[in-house]
C-alpha cells in the first residue's frame, strides 16, 4: 500500500500559516456605555467628570490607541489601553470650562476593533454671580409713556424713586446699562431712522454712536463694558447682529450667522465669550446662540410652530429666559426647558442671578424669583412700560472669603487629627484662589507666606496634623489667580477670615 506523504509536521506548518477561526468568532468588537454623556453644571476653572465604559463583546483582544475631544475642555483618562475579550475598560471624562454656557465635544475613539467609535458629552460651564443690595443698590432700567410719549426711566426694583433719562418728543427705547451702571445705550427715531445713543445716568453725555443712515436698535451693553450688540437692518436683507465699541467706532457684523434670517435682538453671557439671539432661518424664530468670535453656532430651541425669541442670559451663565409663544420660559444653556413662568416676553435677570424682571401681556412689569416661587410687588406708573435692562449693582463690591468649617468656637472630639476647611467665596474673579495657615495672620499686601497652602476657589483642604489639647486659629485670604498675590486687604477688608477651634478635652486649670 502506497503512504500518504502528508506528514503530521506539514500539518502543523499548514496550521501555522493559514489559521482557522472557531466557527462563529469574530475581531474585538467595541460597545461605548453610555454614548451621550452629561457632565452637568461646573463653575470655570473648577472640574466636573462623568464614566463612559468601552466594552469588547468580541473575541480577539481589544487595543484602543487614542480617545480624543474635539473641544479643549474636555480630556479623557485613559486614552490608550487593551480589553481582553468580554471585558470593559471604565474611562473618565473631565471637563474644566474656561467659558459659561453649553460646551459639547465628540469623543473619537481609535481602535482596531468594529463597533463603535465615538460618544458625545455635554456639560455647562457657570460662573458665581456678585451679591449685594438689590434694593438699595440697583436700579431698573425701562421705557414708559407715563409723559406722554415713549421715554428711557429709571426706577428703585419695587417702581419707586423715578428718573426721567429722556425727554425727547419722538420715541426712547429699549435702554441697557453699562458695565459699572454710569451710562445707558438705547434706541431712538429722533434723526429720522432709529439710532443708538449712549447719555450718563447722571443725565450728562448725550451722544449718538450708531450715526448712519440706518435703522440700528435693541442695544446690548457686554458686561465687561467694551462692546455693544445690536440689530441692524444696513445689509438691506434682513435683521442682522452688529457690533461696536461704546464710541461707536469698529462696527462690524457679528461673524458665524451666514445663511441666518432676521438675526436679531442679541444679549451676552455673562463672561462676554457668547451671544445669544433671535432668528427665523426656515421662517420659524428660533433662539440661537454662538461664540463672539463665530465659532460653536447653536440652535437652542429647535421648535416648529414656536415663536421663540427675546432671549436673555441668566447671571451665572447655566440658564436662558425666552419668548416662547406668549410664556416666559427658562431652559438650560444646553436647551432643557427648566420651567414656564407664565404669560410674558422680554426679560432681564438680577445680578445676582436670583429674579427675573419681565414684560407681562397687560404692558406692565413683573418681577419674580428665579425658582418662580416668589415675586416682587412693582408700583407700575399708569401706562405701558416695557423693554428694560437690571443694572449691575452700583457700588464697588468687595472680594468676600468666609470659613465655613471648620467653626469660629467649634470643639472638635478628642482623637481627632485633621479637620477639613471649607470656604464660602463671593465676587471673586475666576481663576481665583485662597490661601491659609495656623496661627498666623496674613500680610495686608504681598505674595504668600512660604509654606501657606493655596487652593482653587470651589475646593476644600484638610488641616492637619491636629494635638488633643489645643487650640488652633486657621487664618484665611483671597489670592488675586492672575498674579499670584494677596488681594490688598486695606481695599478689600472682606478678602481675609479667621476661626478658632480646639481639639480634644478643654484645658483644666487645677487650683488648690
Amino acid at each position: 500500500m502506497r503512504r500518504s506523504s502528508f506528514s503530521v509536521v506539514t500539518a502543523v506548518a499548514f496550521l501555522l500559516a493559514f489559521p482557522f477561526a472557531p466557527a462563529g468568532a469574530v475581531d474585538a468588537v467595541v460597545g461605548v456605555s453610555p454614548a451621550t454623556l452629561d457632565v452637568g453644571i461646573v463653575d470655570v476653572g473648577l472640574s466636573g467628570t462623568a464614566d463612559v465604559t468601552i466594552t469588547n463583546t468580541g473575541t480577539a483582544t481589544l487595543t484602543v490607541t487614542d480617545i480624543g475631544a474635539d473641544n479643549g475642555q474636555y480630556t479623557v483618562t485613559p486614552a490608550a489601553f487593551t480589553v481582553g475579550a468580554g471585558l470593559d475598560q471604565v474611562v473618565t471624562v473631565t471637563f474644566v470650562p474656561t467659558v459659561v454656557g453649553c460646551e459639547t465635544a465628540t469623543l473619537t475613539i481609535t481602535h482596531d476593533g468594529t463597533g463603535d467609535s465615538s460618544a458625545t458629552v455635554t456639560g455647562i460651564g457657570s460662573i458665581t454671580p456678585p451679591i449685594g443690595d438689590l434694593q438699595g443698590d440697583t436700579r431698573i432700567a425701562h421705557e414708559s409713556t407715563v409723559d406722554g410719549n415713549t421715554d428711557i426711566y429709571t426706577a428703585d426694583i419695587d417702581g419707586l424713586n423715578r428718573t426721567r433719562v429722556t425727554t425727547d418728543v419722538n420715541e426712547d427705547r429699549m435702554p441697557t446699562w453699562n458695565a459699572d451702571g454710569t451710562r445707558l445705550a438705547f434706541a431712538s427715531n429722533r434723526a429720522g431712522t432709529w439710532q443708538i445713543y449712549t447719555i450718563g445716568a447722571d443725565l450728562t453725555g448725550l451722544t449718538n454712536i450708531s450715526a448712519n443712515g440706518y435703522n440700528d436698535w435693541l442695544p446690548k451693553w457686554s458686561p465687561d463694558g467694551t462692546t455693544i450688540a445690536f440689530e441692524s437692518d444696513r445689509s438691506g436683507s434682513g435683521a442682522e447682529v452688529w457690533l461696536m465699541d461704546p464710541t461707536g467706532a469698529n462696527q462690524r457684523a457679528q461673524p458665524g450667522l451666514a445663511g441666518l434670517t432676521d438675526a436679531g435682538h442679541p444679549g451676552w453671557a455673562p463672561d462676554d465669550s457668547k451671544i445669544v439671539f433671535q432668528a427665523r432661518p426656515a421662517g420659524n424664530w428660533e433662539v440661537y446662540v454662538v461664540d463672539v468670535d463665530g465659532q460653536d453656532l447653536q440652535n437652542l430651541t429647535n421648535e416648529a410652530g414656536s415663536i421663540d425669541e427675546q432671549a436673555s442670559w441668566s447671571s451665572d451663565g447655566t440658564q436662558i429666559t425666552f419668548r416662547d409663544d406668549n410664556d416666559l420660559t427658562a431652559i438650560l444653556a444646553c436647551g432643557p426647558v427648566v420651567r414656564s413662568y407664565g404669560g410674558g416676553t422680554v426679560s432681564s435677570w438680577s445680578p445676582d442671578g436670583e429674579w427675573i424682571v419681565y414684560a407681562n401681556l397687560s404692558n406692565g412689569i413683573s418681577i419674580v424669583s428665579a425658582d418662580g416661587a416668589s415675586t416682587l410687588a412693582w408700583t407700575p406708573a399708569g401706562s405701558m412700560e416695557r423693554t428694560f435692562e437690571w443694572s449691575p449693582f452700583l457700588s464697588p463690591i468687595d472680594p468676600q472669603v468666609v470659613v465655613a468649617s471648620p467653626a469660629d468656637g467649634d470643639q472638635l472630639a478628642a482623637g481627632t487629627t485633621s479637620a477639613t476647611l471649607s470656604v464660602t467665596i463671593s465676587n471673586h474673579d475666576a481663576p481665583g484662589y485662597w490661601a491659609w495657615q495656623l496661627d498666623e495672620p496674613f500680610p495686608d499686601t504681598g505674595a504668600i507666606p512660604a509654606g501657606a497652602p493655596w487652593v482653587l476657589t470651589g475646593d476644600t483642604d484638610t488641616v492637619s496634623p491636629l494635638v488633643d489639647s489645643t487650640t488652633y486659629t486657621v487664618y484665611v485670604a483671597l489670592v488675586d489667580g492672575t498674579t499670584d498675590l494677596l488681594l490688598d486687604a486695606t481695599e478689600y477688608p472682606s478678602s481675609r477670615d479667621s476661626v478658632t477651634f480646639h481639639v480634644g478635652p478643654a484645658t483644666i486649670a487645677i487650683t488648690a
